[in-house]
């Protein structure tokens, strides 16, 4: 299968996994890293919600529900310190969709604390589902 990215086209091999996507600020190094993944759910938006528990040193500072795209979406606001002390700060959208939840996460540094919640918002308010 040919996989377009921008001006080049290549050839992916078969049996791959599309479930991430990843997307850097252009920044060097980058302020925010933005993700979007899948994975597969088996009961309710809420059950997988509660599943989720912060490996160590992540500390969960919101939780929230809305509609994302006329779907449930739990929202989480997390922090956390990098080895050399930096503080992150991580926003993470739980989106119900048949059978699997798409999670997207925005992790920030503070330099870049306003542009990536914006960032992350545009994404939300722009997620629609495409025929």
């Amino acid at each position: 299968m040919t996989y377009r990215w921008g001006p080049w086209a290549f050839e992916v091999p078969p049996g791959r996994d599309e479930s991430v996507l990843s997307f850097l600020d252009q920044e060097d190094p980058p302020r925010w890293n933005l993700t979007v993944r899948s994975e597969p759910s088996s009961g309710s938006l809420e059950a997988w919600a509660l599943a989720q528990k912060p490996p160590p040193g992540v500390e969960v500072v919101g939780r929230d529900r809305r509609q994302v795209a006329g779907q449930a979406a739990v929202l989480f606001e997390q922090r956390l310190l990098l080895e050399d002390r930096t503080p992150l700060t991580q926003w993470q959208a739980g989106i119900e969709s048949t059978g699997q939840v798409i999670i997207v996460t925005m992790t920030t540094r503070p330099s870049a604390h306003g542009a990536a919640k914006e960032a992350f918002e545009r994404l939300l308010s722009s997620w629609k589902r495409e025929p």
